[in-house]
């Protein structure tokens, strides 16, 4: 009985071991939630939303639109919500024409979701709280299929027969 007391004030070595064993493991991995949109550039775009390990909602916006101040209050809410889910990205299209070009923005806000590198969603206008809501779900549900690998046969591919 008293072995069970001076355990329960000294607990065993190895557990506290193990435990300082974890967090040394694991001082070199750092995991960042993003419970705020993140400010995206030309010069920053390959590793804020292409190196994601996340899914990223970007929104294209512009400080003069009217439905862009509408949606952003919005995406605050959904970056806390979902923070360590989904990254949100804000890309403002006057900053960063080469974004812009390269995804041909023709009307803002559009709202666009990259998961693995590839291009999930795509759609302009605004969207009511509701929508976004279930949309950042069916993105992080959603499974990317694998992208073959250049010069390998897929699975129905006749060209290969």
């Amino acid at each position: 009985m008293l072995e069970n007391a001076h355990r329960a004030r000294n607990p065993e070595p190895e557990i506290t071991n193990e435990i300082e064993d974890t967090v040394s493991e694991n001082e070199n991995t750092t995991t960042v939630i993003f419970d705020e949109p993140v400010h995206v550039t030309d010069a920053t775009f390959e590793d804020e939303v292409l190196q994601s390990d996340l899914p990223v909602m970007i929104d294209f916006w512009a400080e003069w639109c009217g439905p862009c101040r509408m949606v952003a209050p919005i995406l605050d809410k959904m970056a806390k919500e979902f923070a360590g889910q989904l990254k949100i990205a804000k890309v403002d299209v006057d900053a960063n024409p080469q974004l812009s070009q390269a995804f041909r923005i023709q009307s803002i806000p559009t709202l666009m979701i990259i998961k693995d590198r590839t291009m999930i969603f795509n759609q302009p206008g605004a969207l009511p709280e509701s929508a976004f809501r279930d949309l950042i779900q069916q993105a992080i549900d959603f499974e990317v299929p694998p992208q073959p690998v250049d010069g390998e046969a897929q699975p129905g591919d006749q060209s290969a027969q």
